[in-house]
């Protein structure tokens, strides 16, 4: 059922709006330490998308931006460059991308916060023997603040 658009939408799951298919994947303002800035069209922004199966990220990156090594539990991803040209590793100039997700809740794992961060810390000797580090470096980075940094 498709109806006009009451002030509170997302309370009656029941009934269809045309703002459960809508998002604005805008600039987003840059202010995390990676120098980006993510702006998400998941089920969580976009009821419609439910069982669709797909989902949109947009990330806007300030010269030097990162995005963090990372993979997706429940979705395989495309980018596509809107802005500027973006490098493997740290780019130069600001870039904005578009990333297509197949699936509506597609979940991220960043690497260094699984490996290095986990809850019940993954031992600094098998850690050590898998990096081949000294393991004064493992238990360093097993001492920082891991976020999220998505």
């Amino acid at each position: 059922m498709l109806n006009s658009t009451p002030k509170h939408w997302l309370l009656d799951k029941q009934v269809v709006y045309p703002v459960s298919f809508c998002v604005a994947l805008a600039r987003a303002c840059i202010l995390c330490t990676m120098q980006k800035a993510i702006t998400q069209a998941n089920v969580a922004q976009i009821p419609g998308l439910n069982t669709l199966g797909i989902s949109l990220v947009r990330i806007d990156y300030a010269p030097n931006g990162l995005n963090p090594p990372h993979t997706y539990p429940r979705a395989t991803e495309a980018l596509i460059v809107q802005e500027g040209t973006l490098y493997i590793n740290v780019g130069k100039t600001k870039e904005a991308v578009i990333a297509t997700l197949s699936s509506q809740n597609p979940g991220v794992i960043t690497i260094a916060n699984a490996v290095f961060g986990s809850n019940s810390p993954i031992s600094p000797d098998v850690l050590t023997k898998a990096f081949q580090v000294d393991k004064k470096v493992i238990n360093h980075l097993q001492e920082q603040l891991w976020r999220d940094n998505n």
